[in-house]
């Protein structure tokens, strides 16, 4: 659904967030004081900034936590509940899976490794004077 917004409704939308969150998102392009209409370019640039505050808005607050992020945005009651269902399956999601690798290490080439060293394995063979060796020992004390 598109929801239709004017350039003053992003700077209320600014406002009411606090100066606090307003002072980690991107700022607002300046406001033309000329009512002549705004060259498509200009326009354009616009456009691009409002939404790189929107998008930002929307990342800190992607529960729609924030009220006035979701009056602006329409949302009802029903959408932020879904959003937030949705955002509460990724999380149970992202848990469960850094639960299931728990355990494992990276090491410097990529590979995965247990993070528990294996004991090295008894080694095979016994030398002629009764010590344990490889068969290569065998063969030479033969």
């Amino acid at each position: 659904q598109t929801v239709l917004r004017r350039y003053t409704d992003f700077a209320q939308l600014r406002d009411k967030m606090g100066t606090d969150v307003a002072a980690l998102l991107p700022t607002l392009p300046p406001k033309s004081m000329v009512t002549v209409r705004l060259s498509s370019r200009a326009l354009q640039t616009r456009q691009v900034q409002l939404a790189a505050f929107l998008t930002e808005a929307v990342a800190m607050f992607s529960r729609l936590e924030n009220a006035p992020l979701a009056e602006f945005l329409e949302a009802t009651a029903e959408d932020v509940a879904a959003v937030r269902t949705v955002m509460d399956s990724h999380e149970r999601n992202r848990v469960e899976d850094s639960e299931a690798r728990e355990g494992v290490a990276a090491d410097p080439q990529g590979f995965s490794q247990p993070s528990e060293p294996t004991p090295p394995s008894e080694p095979s063979g016994s030398g002629a004077n009764g010590s344990a060796g490889t068969p290569l020992d065998d063969i030479r004390e033969m």
